[in-house]
């Protein structure tokens, strides 16, 4: 019976762990989807299956979090074709008003990241450090 209590309570700080892991991803998905609808102005229907996208993605990437560790190359190429991928279903619900607002942040999106890494490279930081922080600025503020 000591040992089945001592089982339960090394596996309790697990269980909510995992639950508060869950809640962040969640949070951030709700996060994002909010985001999105004041920048496109969605509709209930595109906010609900955009949410729908930003969870799946927020899946995916929780899935990845070892993987980072292992291998960075494929931890990045995954993270990058999981981004473009709900890159592209966003963009497959949005009507042609929105698409253009969209496209618009995309445009203000690549004109940050050329001004970051031209203050990078004056300020002769490793191309590490740039990709990383490219990659930070796409993929915090990406759909």
């Amino acid at each position: 019976m000591k040992k089945i209590l001592l089982c339960l309570l090394c596996l309790l700080p697990v269980v909510f762990l995992q639950a508060q892991k869950d809640m962040t991803d969640d949070r951030q998905a709700a996060e994002r989807t909010a985001r999105l609808k004041q920048m496109l102005t969605l509709d209930a229907d595109q906010e609900v299956t955009v949410l729908k996208i930003q969870e799946r993605k927020s899946t995916q990437v929780a899935e990845l979090r070892d993987l980072k560790q292992k291998n960075p190359s494929k931890y990045y190429q995954k993270l990058q074709n999981i981004y473009e991928g709900n890159e592209i279903a966003v963009q497959r619900l949005l009507r042609k008003d929105q698409l253009k607002a969209y496209h618009a942040h995309r445009h203000t999106l690549r004109i940050q990241k050329a001004q970051l890494v031209k203050k990078m490279k004056a300020s002769d930081a490793s191309q590490l450090d740039i990709d990383e922080a490219v990659r930070r600025l796409e993929y915090d503020f990406s759909y």
